[in-house]
């Protein structure tokens, strides 16, 4: 991501030192933080004053934080795009994570979601080769339209799918 967004902030954040130094090595234009995302998060959510995108991938390790990452953002009220990688796709051969046997799915993601403004995009790309799904936070009516106008939408709405 670094080398197609050089004009945008990117902060990574790397649970292990061999990570956190091949990243710190390898990617320039971006700020790389150590030690656990949802610290990490937690202490940077307060300063975000503008919408902002969120990659999660940190789900390949002996616990699961994508669920109180996500939670984290979701509690913090602000516009957010949130990608969601390695994530099962309904009625696709897309490769996917699980945890503990459970699949990174919609299933899985679905409490961080209650009561929550936001609009759920799943990929239709055939040439992808892992699954991800995108979540559109707190965004503008306007921006809905467009996304519903545009994009295959799987969840659109307040509590879970309710329009």
């Amino acid at each position: 991501m670094s080398k197609n967004f050089r004009k945008v902030k990117l902060i990574s954040c790397e649970n292990k030192a061999i990570y956190y130094v091949f990243s710190k090595v390898r990617v320039r234009n971006a700020e790389i933080l150590y030690g656990d995302s949802r610290w990490v998060l937690r202490r940077m959510i307060s300063k975000i004053r503008q919408p902002v995108l969120f990659w999660l991938d940190a789900h390949w390790d002996k616990e699961l934080p994508l669920l109180g990452e996500l939670d984290i953002i979701v509690r913090s009220n602000i516009i957010a795009v949130v990608l969601i990688d390695d994530f099962k796709v309904p009625g696709t051969n897309f490769g996917y994570d699980c945890y503990n046997g459970v699949p990174i799915s919609d299933e899985l993601i679905h409490p961080c979601l209650s009561g929550v403004k936001y609009v759920q995009l799943l990929p239709t790309n055939q040439h992808t080769v892992r699954g991800y799904t995108c979540i559109y936070l707190n965004v503008v009516p306007d921006f809905d339209k467009f996304i519903l106008d545009n994009f295959r939408v799987i969840n659109v709405g307040r509590n879970h799918g309710s329009p």
